[in-house]
């Protein structure tokens, strides 16, 4: 069985308030890659979607029109990004900052979307200038968009010395085959206020939202694995037919930044490790977050975020040989991202891509096949009213899409595009003394933007007093 590795490394958002349009599906690549300049300039998302694909269609492979699923990874010109879903907490919180480490994780476990990340709630500026008290939260949602930070964060946390660096600071998230997630960690374990060494832990939960510590399964300090001797950071892990597959990141002099991998046939037994190389024999250089995919039922995917690289490349691979990667098959690059982590969603046929940018994890999405060009319904319950002069709230009920989602709402005033956002409130400025007819469709997962409302009109603000007095005055 092949298996492929994407690996990824950073990437500045083009995110904006508004979506532009289009309906032709040939346009999808061609169109986003002229509007790409715009970006930077007009503060636009660009969504291009288009309909010459019968509606209602399942993706499949089809060469004619340049969609395709068997493992398929989708270029940088077919994402686009939908903004924020997580912010960093307030000072104080455990989660102010959001590094320290490579802890980044996404699965959908049910009908939930679990998204775990790193937080630290404090900075030491004496020393090496680092983050304190790293910890693992996890923020869940319904449609994966909308996130909600688990009130019980944070889930994993290590600091048996309490001492400033220590905690749980990197993480490889796997699903057992009883439904069970499993978190394989790194926890940094202070050897005096300075320093820290690094095992590879094991914790379990049946709800993703609480994990019981099972122990030790890679050892800082067993000679037997590859690049032991200091720190090992966990990044990603699967199971293929019987075998456990953990990819990890030594930082060991010599071994530092490069990419290693342990298996076994269970996650307590990876007996046999060693460095990951390329087609001409080199190791592959790695430092960053990991994720694992299925593009197709007789495919495996890895999605590794390199952030010292800024590209995110594929390789495959033989489930046979997990230490020896195939030939670079694609990739792109993703400037100034610290994390970037992939799940591709079958039910939806789409790619969901997270990534850390600053103090927010932010979400950029791409059709997995076909796109889907059926528009979601309308919002209903559309209401808009003046807030002070110059000021009109709007607001609606949330729209449904069965195929894909709901990803936003395009807002109009008077038959122009005013902004885009996720929820389903809107503040618009306008001039105090002018009407205002608006309007708001509901786009989906792939850009396909559904039906606008029937419009609402908001009067215009009525005119101050004292200019009304003024005006009779005169008439005297």
């Amino acid at each position: 069985m092949s298996i492929l590795i994407f690996m990824t490394e950073s990437t500045e958002s083009t995110a904006g308030p508004g979506f532009l349009h289009d309906r032709r599906p040939a346009c999808l690549s061609t169109f986003r890659k002229l509007l790409l300049g715009l970006l930077s300039v007009a503060n636009f998302i660009v969504l291009v979607s288009c309909n010459e694909v019968p509606e209602g269609k399942a993706p499949q492979d089809d060469a004619a029109t340049g969609y395709e699923t068997s493992g398929h990874f989708p270029p940088e010109s077919e994402w686009m990004d939908l903004g924020a879903v997580l912010l960093a907490g307030e000072p104080g919180e455990w989660d102010h900052f959001l590094w320290g480490g490579f802890a980044a994780a996404i699965l959908k476990k049910d009908r939930s979307y679990f998204l775990y990340y790193q937080g630290a709630d404090s900075y030491r500026y004496a020393f090496d200038e680092t983050v304190c008290g790293r910890a693992i939260g996890v923020a869940t949602s319904s449609d994966g968009i909308h996130f909600e930070k688990y009130a019980g964060n944070p889930v994993i946390a290590w600091a048996p010395n309490r001492e400033c660096e220590e905690g749980a600071a990197s993480l490889a998230l796997a699903t057992g085959r009883n439904g069970d997630i499993l978190a394989f960690y790194g926890a940094n374990t202070a050897l005096d206020s300075t320093q820290v060494n690094t095992d590879i832990r094991l914790a379990r939960s049946g709800d993703g939202l609480h994990f019981r510590d099972d122990g030790i399964v890679l050892a800082h300090d067993d000679s037997s694995v590859w690049g032991a001797g200091d720190e090992l950071f966990p990044i990603t892990a699967v199971q293929i037919n019987d075998t456990w597959l953990l990819y990890y990141l030594p930082n060991m002099q010599g071994f530092s930044g490069k990419l290693g991998v342990a298996w076994g046939e269970t996650p307590f037994r990876l007996q046999q490790s060693s460095p990951v190389r390329n087609g001409n024999g080199d190791t592959v250089r790695m430092w960053g977050t990991g994720s694992y995919v299925k593009p197709v039922t007789d495919r495996d995917a890895l999605i590794l975020f390199n952030n010292r690289q800024d590209r995110l490349q594929a390789w495959s691979i033989s489930a046979d040989s997990p230490g020896q990667l195939g030939d670079a098959l694609h990739g792109f690059s993703l400037d100034d991202t610290a994390h970037a982590i992939v799940l591709l969603d079958r039910a939806r046929n789409t790619w969901l891509l997270y990534y850390q940018t600053g103090d927010a994890y932010r979400i950029r999405v791409a059709p997995y096949g076909r796109p889907d060009l059926t528009g979601p319904l309308s919002p209903a319950g559309v209401n808009a009213r003046r807030v002070g002069a110059t000021r009109i709230e709007l607001s609606w009920h949330a729209a449904t899409d069965p195929e894909t989602g709901v990803a936003a709402y395009n807002v109009y005033r008077n038959s122009q595009l005013v902004g885009t956002v996720t929820a389903t409130v809107f503040t618009d400025a306008v001039y105090e003394y002018s009407a205002a007819s608006y309007e708001v469709a509901a786009v989906n997962l792939h850009g396909t933007e559904g039906p606008k409302t029937t419009p609402v009109t908001v009067p215009p603000a009525p005119p101050p007093v004292e200019a009304a007095a003024k005006g009779t005055d005169q008439d005297k």
